[in-house]
């Protein structure tokens, strides 16, 4: 799963390759990779009757629902949020535990959440 910012590099080094994935959840990090994956089926398994139950109400999922099937528009205007990011020691120790920084709001950002497929959005909700 993505848990941080070295699990979303390794996540998007197998989406480059993939045709079809699942998305199992209905938190905020399932959410916006259902809406942000391109060029790839996207599976959503969900136990809720509606999607991000915990966000908003189900008259608002059914709402969201049409923005998982067109072409997401343009960015144009920049985030003027504050960004913080470390930096690795140069002579980290073998085996390690360390991990990636924790995911904020812009954890998808400088991240090609991109399939092998050239469709643009092909989401099921299941």
């Amino acid at each position: 799963g993505i848990r941080d910012t070295d699990s979303a590099q390794d996540f998007q080094k197998k989406l480059c390759k993939a045709k079809r994935m699942i998305v199992i959840g209905n938190g905020g990090i399932a959410l916006e990779l259902v809406y942000e994956v391109e060029g790839c089926e996207v599976i959503w398994a969900i136990k809720d009757k509606a999607m991000g139950n915990t966000f908003f109400d189900a008259g608002a999922a059914q709402f969201l629902i049409p923005s998982l099937e067109v072409e997401k528009p343009e960015k144009t205007l920049p985030c003027k949020r504050a960004r913080y990011t470390i930096e690795r020691a140069v002579n980290p120790k073998a085996g390690s535990l360390d991990h990636g920084s924790a995911l904020g709001p812009d954890w998808h950002q400088g991240i090609s959440l991109r399939g092998a497929e050239e469709v643009s959005h092909n989401v099921h909700v299941e």
